[in-house]
């Protein structure tokens, strides 16, 4: 038989005090369905509240322990309940007197605190799991940060010393070009005097003997000297780095953009006022007349499909009759 308010016959002894750590347990867990309870019953037993324990326990004992004082408030009540037809409870050991019996009102609100307890444990541990949710994700991004800056690192000292590599060979083979044009050009010039000279000293002559082989001079050395090429520059050599869009653009841009969630709560209160009651029952029974109406209409359908069903039928039997009777007539 099962005791109101306690464990039953089958796993526990009647008597209080003859109940173990786990007894003690299943008689918290029958006090309420919560997480709390759960927690509560499963201290009991961590501790090893037995049966004797708990019938000298105080209401200041068990919140010391950490029960809420409203929920050791039931566990006492209850307590008492039960052993008040086995025998009298001691009440040498309390440090108060035992509480009258609540009324039902009292209980329906006595219940009501404790669905708000449980309610403020549920918010608690959502807020401390999204607390630590956001630590670990902080690390995380902190971590992927070091390691995505560092590619940039790597990628920007490679990149400049790609650059820095192609600007001195570039260099170098436009100053190439530029010193053998002028290395020509001096040359041309060494040659020119030699031969300026040999004119200079072909022009003293005093006969006009002399005259023709000046001429024939002057000419063979300066045609030798004029028919050379000289590297004329007419378009001057650049040497400039072209940055990509995708350069400027990295210098231009952000580098990151920050995808957060903001928290979003959703307000609640364990007592619900007579207004806020009545609508709740307005729209359950609005809900359910909708219900009943949906389920006439698919009903009426189901029966007027039925009827064109065996309207069909009977239409092609008396065709079958009277083509039937034709033939045989």
């Amino acid at each position: 038989m099962e005791v109101p308010g306690g464990p039953s016959d089958n796993c526990s002894p009647e008597d209080v005090k003859e109940w173990t750590a786990e007894d003690v347990a299943r008689f918290i867990k029958t006090l309420g369905k919560g997480k709390v309870w759960q927690r509560y019953a499963d201290l009991c037993i961590e501790i090893d509240i037995d049966g004797p324990t708990l019938a000298v326990a105080t209401e200041a004992h068990l919140t010391e322990l950490g029960f809420h004082k409203i929920h050791a408030n039931k566990v006492l009540h209850e307590l008492n309940e039960r052993t008040i037809d086995h025998e009298e409870r001691p009440t040498v050991h309390r440090e108060e007197s035992l509480p009258l019996p609540l009324t039902q009102k009292e209980e329906e609100r006595m219940k009501l605190f404790g669905d708000l307890y449980e309610l403020v444990d549920e918010s608690k541990s959502k807020v401390h799991e999204a607390l630590e949710k956001i630590s670990s994700q902080k690390s995380q991004e902190l971590s992927r940060l070091d390691k995505e800056f560092s590619k940039i690192r790597e990628k920007v000292s490679r990149e400049r010393g790609r650059c820095a590599e192609m600007v001195m060979s570039q260099h170098q083979s436009l100053q190439t070009d530029l010193e053998q044009a002028m290395k020509k050009i001096e040359d041309n010039v060494k040659e020119a005097r030699k031969a300026e000279k040999k004119i200079n000293k072909s022009m003293h002559i005093t006969e006009w003997s002399e005259q023709k082989a000046r001429v024939e001079q002057i000419m063979a050395v300066s045609q030798r000297i004029l028919e050379k090429t000289l590297p004329i520059l007419c378009a001057e050599p650049s040497l400039a780095v072209a940055y990509t869009d995708v350069f400027a653009d990295t210098i231009r841009e952000p580098f990151f953009y920050i995808e957060k969630v903001e928290s979003e709560f959703k307000e609640r209160s364990i007592l619900v006022s007579e207004e806020e009651r009545k609508r709740q029952e307005e729209a359950k029974k609005r809900e359910e007349e909708e219900q009943r109406r949906v389920a006439e209409e698919l009903k009426r359908e189901e029966e007027e499909k039925e009827r064109k069903r065996k309207a069909g039928l009977d239409s092609k039997e008396d065709y079958v009759a009277i083509k039937a009777s034709r033939t045989s007539g």
